[in-house]
């Protein structure tokens, strides 16, 4: 996926599905329902998608293939994509969760809640910390844009 921003774009249609044609909106609404009402069919037990959608009600999370999150904010009438050049998951996690937390995701229980995708520990083969994966100063500056920063966010233009 080389560019995120359409990826981010169709996330922010099922946000906001009002631009959409009715059996699509209607479709589009269903969608995020159900993925609401049942997280754990996204992404099985404990994972990141799981975790994220059971704590942030108003989140639907969605994983990739190597290194890809999407994810719409209907609150907020927004898509989000990421993808990690070298497919890492767990650095693509870290990312996604400092986006949604940068766009007001979180409040302090759900950031508590989720600090160990926020602040994943590296450990070393006999179980001792070695570092933590942490976003570029990049993400972080991209995070205080906003919506201005396509690759990360988008709102339906169509129409």
């Amino acid at each position: 996926m080389n560019h995120p921003d359409s990826l981010a774009t169709g996330m922010a249609r099922l946000a906001d599905p009002s631009k959409l044609p009715k059996a699509r909106a209607d479709a589009a609404k269903r969608l995020l329902a159900a993925m609401g009402a049942e997280p754990f069919y996204v992404n099985g037990t404990g994972g990141f998608t799981t975790e994220v959608m059971a704590t942030v009600p108003s989140v639907r999370l969605k994983g990739g293939a190597e290194g890809v999150y999407a994810a719409a904010l209907p609150g907020l009438g927004l898509g989000m994509a990421i993808k990690i050049d070298d497919g890492a998951a767990r650095a693509a996690e870290c990312a996604a969760a400092h986006v949604l937390r940068g766009l007001g995701c979180f409040g302090a229980a759900e950031e508590q809640r989720l600090q160990a995708f926020l602040n994943p520990v590296i450990k070393t083969d006999a179980g001792r910390d070695a570092g933590t994966v942490r976003p570029t100063a990049a993400l972080a500056f991209a995070v205080l844009l906003s919506g201005t920063a396509s690759y990360y966010c988008s709102k339906d233009r169509s129409g």
